[in-house]
């Protein structure tokens, strides 16, 4: 069977790294697939699809010569026997490659979701204007989370999942590997924190920066790893900002799958995703990830697994002061432990109410062992009980506050707004 898949993206992206996973673990014998491209440039990862043994097609920009475009993929069609065409959307906003498979009379018309909104105005306009337009009465659609299907489609009617997987090996810890690659960015004894993917608009690069800026903390370093239009910008307001020491840039490499080794904590503050295949990696890396509230909740890897596994459980006993490595040896947690892990079970089973007993009740206005029998704080909100533990009030672990409040940065930059509104 051969299959046309038209991608969209002109930089390696979330969609392309998902085509070339399935890809590489496909019967080829049985399933043939092609690529058509839009623009003439040839891409840095169209090696990486021919290897596989992909022919890729390259049409005209869609944007500067759409009834060009049009014609070539009709040439392209009536020429090949292709059983489906497979098209990857972030939007509805140009529909002219479905409208010529549907007078081509493709056998099977897939139309794939890999996104949750836009950050233009006129593309959102366009994209709510063409769902009402369009039947999907004969398409077969795709999404890979709820929030796309949602997006693209108007609702989760008929839709089929299909979840961007990953080869689980290739993000295994590996401490040679970290060392490395901290030596090549010439850091040692900081903590690094970690973003990965296009520098675009949507991945809202700025606030990464201002987090480094507000944190203000001497070992810390911000490794952004990609390329894309906003690189220049963020390189400017590093500047600015006046933290070029603090931030790191490598621009596109080859192996980016071997940075996050280096990373502590990967941050992902994105306007909107579809289902973040970085933010999955970075997981599967053992990385404390913090997502962005407006990227789905399906992301949250951890969460997902620790609530279908106690699902059906009426009563769980689970150790809090330990856990395993990726070789498996046993790792005990510092003090404070436990106070995560609960805070984390009682998120991912939705807990009404998480109690954490100590030995001692409550959070006293002084330290017992200084001032005898001091005063218990009857009304404490999450944000002063974090501030408390981080001044050093041991009673609860500073972090198991984040998991207790859905575990998301929320911090508000009101001058970073979405600009699709």
């Amino acid at each position: 069977m051969r299959v046309l898949h038209i991608s969209i993206d002109t930089a390696m992206g979330g969609i392309e790294t998902f085509l070339l996973n399935v890809y590489r673990l496909i019967d080829k014998e049985k399933v043939q697939f092609d690529f058509i491209e839009y623009g003439e440039v040839e891409r840095d990862f169209d090696y990486k699809y021919k290897e596989l043994g992909a022919k890729i097609y390259k049409l005209p920009d869609r944007k500067k010569h759409p009834l060009k475009a049009k014609k070539e993929l009709s040439k392209i069609l009536k020429e090949n026997d292709y059983q489906v065409v497979h098209l990857h959307k972030n939007s509805l906003s140009d529909i002219g490659a479905i409208r010529v498979c549907e007078k081509m009379k493709v056998p099977t018309i897939v139309v794939h979701s890999h996104n949750s909104s836009r950050d233009n105005k006129i593309i959102v306009f366009l994209h709510r204007i063409n769902r009402k337009l369009l039947k999907f009465d004969d398409i077969i659609k795709f999404s890979c989370s709820d929030t796309a299907a949602n997006w693209l489609f108007g609702d989760t009617k008929g839709v089929q999942y299909v979840k961007n997987g990953i080869d689980t090996s290739k993000f295994d810890y590996n401490l040679e590997v970290r060392k490395r690659i901290r030596e090549k960015i010439k850091v040692k004894d900081c903590v690094v924190l970690g973003s990965l993917g296009r520098v675009t608009e949507q991945k809202n690069p700025l606030l990464l920066l201002d987090i480094v800026k507000d944190l203000n903390i001497p070992n810390v370093k911000l490794l952004i790893v990609g390329d894309g239009e906003l690189l220049e910008d963020v390189k400017t307001k590093t500047t600015e900002y006046g933290i070029d020491d603090k931030v790191i840039f490598t621009g596109a490499v080859s192996n980016p799958e071997d940075y996050y080794q280096a990373m502590d904590i990967y941050l992902m503050p994105s306007y909107y995703e579809g289902f973040p295949i970085s933010a999955i990696e970075a997981q599967c890396a053992g990385l404390p990830v913090i997502l962005s509230k407006r990227i789905t909740s399906e992301a949250d890897i951890t969460d997902k697994e620790l609530s279908e596994r106690l699902e059906h459980v009426e009563r769980a006993v689970i150790p809090g002061f330990y856990g395993s490595r990726h070789d498996g040896t046993v790792k005990t947690f510092s003090r404070g432990g436990s106070d995560v892990t609960g805070s984390i079970v009682a998120k991912a089973i939705h807990a009404d109410m998480y109690e954490n007993w100590t030995d001692v009740s409550g959070f006293l206005v002084a330290d017992p062992r200084i001032i005898k029998d001091p005063e218990v704080i009857e009304t404490i909100t999450y944000k002063e009980l974090r501030e408390l533990a981080y001044m050093g009030a041991s009673v609860l672990h500073e972090d198991a506050i984040f998991p207790g409040t859905q575990g998301r940065y929320s911090h508000q930059y009101p001058q970073y707004q979405p600009p699709g509104g």
